[in-house]
């Protein structure tokens, strides 16, 4: 294999855990904030479709025979960051954070992916690939103008 390339499947599997972590994250701040629990349930379900994309991603790159950049995103990065997501989750638990603490979390989640352009992982003509990869984007940017927009009403009380 060519240095700093590896299958996708390693890269995109540990990409799919972190989505599902994030989502179990907004999971446990529905539970936390009954007040606005719809909320966190709608960003938490569309964080499992993100994990399912990525895992549909996987199966088209490997069906393809893609090799996806390690060096775009080193393993011991992202279980860093699913490992620091985890670490909020336990967080969450506690009496002690506020609506405007959980928000302020999420925001940095969603900031952070969008600024790792965590959605350029892949070059490829494929369509379908372009695709999925966009939907991706558009999700996240999505999820960070909602988190916002939520976290701008709670500020300005």
């Amino acid at each position: 294999m060519t240095s700093g390339l590896m299958k996708s499947e390693d890269t995109l599997s540990l990409l799919a855990k972190n989505e599902e972590t994030i989502g179990r994250l907004y999971f446990a701040y529905a539970e936390r904030f009954p007040e606005s629990a719809d909320f966190w349930q709608g960003l938490a379900k569309e964080e499992q479709s993100h994990a399912a994309w990525i895992h549909k991603l996987g199966e088209v790159v490997n069906s393809g025979n893609i090799l996806v950049d390690q060096q775009r995103f080193k393993a011991a990065t992202i279980r860093t960051t699913t490992n620091h997501t985890e670490v909020e989750i336990n967080a969450a638990k506690k009496a002690n954070i506020t609506s405007i603490n959980a928000l302020s979390i999420a925001n940095a989640i969603e900031q952070s992916l969008l600024e790792s352009k965590f959605f350029d992982i892949i070059e490829s003509d494929s369509i379908e690939l372009k695709q999925l990869l966009q939907n991706l984007k558009d999700e996240t940017v999505k999820h960070a103008r909602k988190i916002h927009e939520k976290w701008s009403q709670y500020s300005l009380h």
